[in-house]
């Protein structure tokens, strides 16, 4: 694995810090630089709200993730961790925000459902943790389904406190 830093060549000031390997940071690069494209027209153009931004970024990552699978050379559960980490980090985002816009009242109902919730997800993941290495396709194609799993539920959680927006 490599750490080093690549300049996006479309958007010769955006750099991207990738800790993976360098075949898959090609990949990322270009799908970021599509990433920054869309966010610079959504900021220039007609603005777009909060919710919709962070579903845009969802349907990206999906077709990060998909771009990372198709170029080959990548481990299935490498391109999955990496969608994985970025879901984590717009459920922060998603968050904060709530925290900004929301009443107190309604924003500590939110804190008190979070136990729950990181309970059920610790769970979810606990079984799908088990049942790697128990299918024929291979530990690799196991690990990438429960890490998909896992990234699915996080997105749920997204959907259901942007609700919360509106």
């Amino acid at each position: 694995m490599l750490n080093f830093t690549r300049t996006v060549s479309d958007l010769p000031l955006i750099t991207l810090p990738i800790v993976l390997s360098d075949h898959l940071s090609i990949v990322m690069a270009r799908v970021f630089s599509t990433l920054c494209l869309l966010v610079l027209f959504s900021q220039i153009g007609v603005a777009q709200t909060f919710s919709n931004s962070v579903k845009a970024e969802m349907a990206l990552l999906d077709s990060m993730c998909k771009a990372c699978i198709d170029e080959g050379g990548t481990p299935l559960s490498e391109c999955e961790k990496v969608r994985h980490r970025k879901l984590d980090t717009l459920l922060n985002n998603v968050c904060r925000e709530l925290r900004v816009t929301l009443d107190s009242a309604s924003f500590r109902k939110l804190q008190k459902e979070e136990p729950a919730w990181l309970k059920k997800r610790d769970a979810k993941q606990e079984a799908a943790q088990s049942r790697i290495g128990r299918s024929s396709a291979g530990v690799d194609a196991d690990e990438a389904v429960a890490i998909r799993s896992d990234s699915y539920f996080v997105e749920q959680r997204i959907r259901e406190l942007l609700r919360e927006l509106k």
